[in-house]
Order: C-alpha cells, then sequence, then structure tokens
C-alpha cells in the first residue's frame, strides 16, 4: 500500500462529486477544523440539528464566535458564510457546489462505510496544495531537516554546522505546524475496494431529525458526548 491509493482515491471521490480536487483526511470534523483554519474564520453559525462534534470543535476547541441558526437542511449546510459546507451525510453524483469547501465522511454510518476519514471536495488549486499540506503532520515535513540536524550535532556535516547545538540551528524554513489529519494509505485502498459498490447502492435518506436539537441539550457528561457523536465522524 502506498500513497498512491491515497491520491486515487481522492480523484474518484472528486470526480463522483464533481469536484475538481479532494483531499482526504481522517475524518469529516478534522476536515471542516482545517477549513474553518485555512479561511481563517472568526465567526460561524450552526443549525440547532448536527452533530456534537462540530459543537464542541466550534466552541471547545477553536473558540470561535458562534450562534445557533434554526435551519432546516438536506444533505448539508453552510457554516456562517464561511463558504465551508459540512456534507457528512452527503452521497449524490454532481453535487460539488462550485466555488465551495465541502466536508464528507465515511464514518461507520455513512453510505461508503471506511469506518473512519472525510474528503475536503474543492474547485480552488491554492486551496488543494494547502489544506493537502496542513492535513499531514509536521514531523512529515520537518523529518528530512531534523535529521540533518541531528547529524550537524553529532559531527556528522558540513564543518561550518558541526557541533551546534539544535536549539542554536536556525529553523526559519522549517515548515509551519501542520496536523495530523490525513488519511492513511489503508483506509484509502479499502475505499477504492468499496467505491464502485458504494456508487451502485441507492443512499441512505437522512433527515435533520435524525441528529438531536443540541440547542435544547445540556452536554452535561462523557456519557452525553458519545450519545451523539455516532452520526457524524
Amino acid at each position: 500500500m502506498t500513497q498512491d491509493a491515497v491520491s486515487l482515491f481522492e480523484k474518484r471521490v472528486a470526480d463522483f462529486f464533481g469536484a475538481p480536487y479532494g483531499i482526504a483526511v481522517d475524518c469529516c470534523t478534522h476536515g471542516i477544523e482545517l477549513c474553518l483554519r485555512y479561511v481563517n474564520a472568526d465567526y460561524v453559525t450552526l443549525p440547532c440539528h448536527t452533530a456534537l462534534s462540530v459543537l464542541l470543535l466550534v466552541d471547545k476547541k477553536m473558540k470561535l464566535n458562534w450562534e445557533w441558526k434554526d435551519e432546516i437542511w438536506e444533505g448539508h449546510y453552510e457554516l456562517g458564510s464561511t463558504k465551508i459546507h459540512d456534507a457528512a451525510v452527503l452521497w449524490e453524483p454532481n453535487a460539488y457546489l462550485p466555488g465551495t469547501l465541502m466536508v464528507i465522511s465515511f464514518q461507520s454510518t455513512k453510505h461508503l462505510d471506511l469506518a473512519r476519514g472525510g474528503m475536503i471536495l474543492a474547485d480552488d488549486k491554492a486551496a488543494f496544495d494547502t489544506l493537502k499540506k496542513m492535513s499531514y503532520s509536521p514531523f512529515v515535513g520537518q523529518r528530512a531537516h531534523r535529521k540533518l540536524c541531528i547529524k550537524t550535532a553529532h559531527g556528522d556535516s558540513p564543518s561550518h554546522l558541526r557541533g551546534q547545538n539544535l536549539h542554536q540551528l536556525d529553523t526559519t524554513e522549517w515548515p509551519p505546524m501542520e496536523y495530523h489529519y490525513h488519511m492513511s494509505p489503508q483506509i484509502a485502498e479499502l475505499g477504492l475496494a468499496n467505491l464502485s459498490s458504494a456508487i451502485g447502492r441507492r443512499p441512505r435518506e437522512y433527515h435533520i431529525f435524525d441528529w438531536p436539537n443540541l440547542a435544547e441539550e445540556e452536554i452535561t457528561s462523557a456519557r452525553t458526548v458519545i450519545d451523539f457523536y455516532g452520526l457524524h465522524g
């Protein structure tokens, strides 16, 4: 299994939805987080009926300004006016909306069930390049540089760097902090193996009342989180 499986899975899913680009991630909620960070969002609205994981992301993790929106949605909804769409349950050919970032899910309750995983759909090459880079751990990009630094500290390096402490080295060329949110090749291989079957089957129909009205709920315990988490991923 190689990273080529991820690229191929991204292309085939993006083609199905009619999007020029796909960025495979480890889960839909993380995909939404990457998009919110990419556009530097500071305010969003959330429908009252949505996944608890999105509420916790916006309110607790990212600490964004937000408010409820009494909205009836089907297939996907936009987070405020960010052009970011939570499309976790969407499965429809050519359903991509141009000019948006749509995030779909492959969690175990979804039409294409891979147990985990998601994908960001986009039509902007700059967004694709940046979000793809953001989805990887900083150690992916920094490993080669860090290896050089370690060699430097032990003398196996150019003479002008030899013997310097790691903390004394110039790290201005190190990539910025990124996120360990990429999809594994194993999950992508599973997706490729099951994609044709998923395309050939009629998808489940969801209704907003499949999700609790979070505006009326009191999130008081870990049990509450577990009970509400399942429909997203």
